[in-house]
């Protein structure tokens, strides 16, 4: 078995593809995110220590392309590929996988919808709203990043969803009074603001945040604050496609149809 994991929650993820493939008698080779080796790393010898035998747990580290995700993916010995991660990849591992008819479980993130009705407790949703697109910084393919509020209740529910959101603290998630850390890579923190600078060419507005932090306690990581957008339709890149930060897309909805 192939099991290619994300960096987003390393070793949860690993664990969800090791277990179940060495518990139904397989040889796994798990390939964690360049971005985040250790967990993956130290896992495996914690295997080794426990008594797994050699060869049976593998760790394989690296970038993708052809020298280490090809084998893992187009390699006539390999009998199923677990991948979790961009549906971009997912598609280059789906049709590598093709070749062989190598069986694919493939999880590729999403754009989650948090549909709020004019009968809503906004007391309750509100606050789950607010967790559900920030917590983990947003990089989760779970998160709530595509927010349907009714109209009528709409004015109300996102001056209390703003506030909340400027109150979220921002800095060092060794810091337990953060509630957001920095996202993974200057190359992500830099995709995420060019979706923000992509909704409002689409014509939305930013409601708060929107820009990188500049503070010089926290200008040296990859921070971004809590990002509201409104104004954007459904048929707009920026509520379809998958920011994968803390960036909320709220739009408003008259009837369920």
């Amino acid at each position: 078995v192939s099991a290619i994991s994300p960096w987003n929650a390393p070793l949860m993820l690993a664990t969800w593809k090791i277990a179940p493939a060495l518990a139904f008698g397989n040889t796994a080779v798990l390939k964690p995110a360049p971005q985040t080796p250790l967990t993956a790393h130290r896992f495996a010898e914690l295997a080794l220590e426990a008594g797994l035998p050699e060869g049976v747990l593998n760790v394989v580290h690296g970038f993708g392309g052809e020298a280490v995700a090809g084998p893992l993916t187009s390699d006539p010995r390999v009998d199923r590929i677990t991948f979790t991660g961009s549906s971009a990849t997912g598609v280059k591992i789906l049709q590598a996988a093709a070749t062989n008819h190598t069986p694919v479980s493939a999880e590729m993130g999403g754009k989650s919808a948090n549909i709020v009705f004019a009968d809503a407790d906004l007391d309750v949703a509100v606050p789950m709203a607010i967790r559900a697109i920030f917590g983990g910084n947003g990089q989760v393919c779970l998160a709530g990043s595509r927010l349907l509020v009714h109209n009528s209740i709409m004015d109300e529910f996102l001056a209390r969803f703003t506030e909340e959101a400027n109150k979220l603290t921002v800095g060092d998630p060794k810091d337990p009074a953060n509630f957001l850390g920095p996202l993974i890579e200057q190359r992500h923190l830099d995709k995420v603001h060019g979706y923000v600078e992509l909704a409002q060419e689409e014509g939305g507005k930013v409601v708060t945040g929107g820009a990188r932090l500049t503070d010089d306690d926290r200008a040296a990581g990859f921070y971004y604050p809590p990002t509201v957008i409104t104004g954007l339709t459904n048929d707009s890149r920026t509520a379809r496609e998958e920011i994968f930060g803390p960036v909320e897309t709220v739009l408003g909805f008259d009837t369920e149809e």
